[in-house]
């Protein structure tokens, strides 16, 4: 990570220090964080059997503190319902192909990806992702790889239509409904959406001018990059600079809760705790 962006993040981050007030990010009525979640999640028959896969606690819960978008990535590819289950098959140079398990064996590769693409263009408020575990589509180092034997290579792939968003926007918060089994990891998805979110929807208040985050994600990151020695000043377009300074922030966030929960309760103390009171109803 620390030789992954070449830009000078300290100086910028230590000026917006003496600029700004320090204050929590609210999650108000008047704005809630933007999460995607699978549609099968949410209790819509759309997988490739007909059923669903209803999770009560994102339907009831989640839904009161976030903005819910509900997608499926096999019905945005204009794939019906039912239809052939999917496999991810590693082709011999490497390629993962996504072959329907009929006759016909399609693989519809492409159309995930390009769906993908299409989907966070449209999106682009979104500060998560929710996927469905074990997916083709949708997993997230929970997916089954085969050879074209038909052998298992892995239980840790990532579905298509994930791994294509996490290549176009690397800092998006994304997990499955796994992560729902381990409070402490869903509790770092949670906060880190909410951050993104934040840090989007500044950079969009201040198009006309230099994105400035807020202060307490600035001492929230010299904690975590401290040592950091980065030789060039940052530059470039709001958005540029948002998701630069979220290459910092999400990774600084997660090691915070790790390592330092206090500093996350005293920096963020009403998200912290609306999202703790969240988790405890796990």
């Amino acid at each position: 990570m620390h030789v992954f962006l070449n830009i000078n993040i300290t100086l910028y981050i230590n000026t917006c220090c003496m600029l700004l007030p320090c204050y929590d990010v609210v999650m108000s009525a008047s704005y809630l964080p933007v999460i995607a979640v699978s549609r099968c999640l949410l209790g819509d028959k759309v997988r490739y059997d007909g059923s669903h896969e209803f999770n009560e606690y994102i339907s009831n819960y989640i839904a009161d503190a976030f903005k819910i978008i509900p997608f499926c990535p096999e019905c945005l590819a204009g794939m019906p319902v039912p239809r052939p289950p999917i496999r991810l098959v590693e082709k011999e140079d490497g390629a993962v192909a996504a072959i329907t398990q009929n006759k016909s064996r399609i693989d519809i590769a492409d159309s995930l990806e390009t769906t993908a693409r299409y989907f966070i263009q449209k999106h682009r408020s979104l500060g998560g992702i929710i996927f469905k575990s074990k997916s083709p589509s949708c997993g997230v180092r929970t997916t089954k790889l085969f050879n074209s034997q038909g052998e298992i290579l892995t239980y840790s792939a990532t579905g298509l239509f994930a791994q294509t968003i996490s290549a176009r926007l690397p800092h998006l918060p994304i997990e499955d409904d796994a992560c729902l089994k381990d409070k402490k990891r869903f509790l770092d998805l949670l906060i880190r959406i909410s951050a993104y979110s934040e840090l989007l929807n500044r950079s969009r208040q201040h198009h006309e001018s230099q994105f400035c985050p807020p202060q307490c994600y600035n001492k929230i990151i010299n904690r975590y990059f401290h040592d950091m020695n980065i030789n060039k000043d940052i530059g470039g377009n709001n958005h540029f600079i948002m998701e630069t300074y979220a290459a910092y922030l999400m990774p600084a966030l997660s090691h915070a809760l790790l390592r330092h929960e206090s500093m996350l309760e005293q920096l963020l103390p009403e998200t912290y705790n609306k999202l703790i009171n969240l988790i405890e109803k796990l």
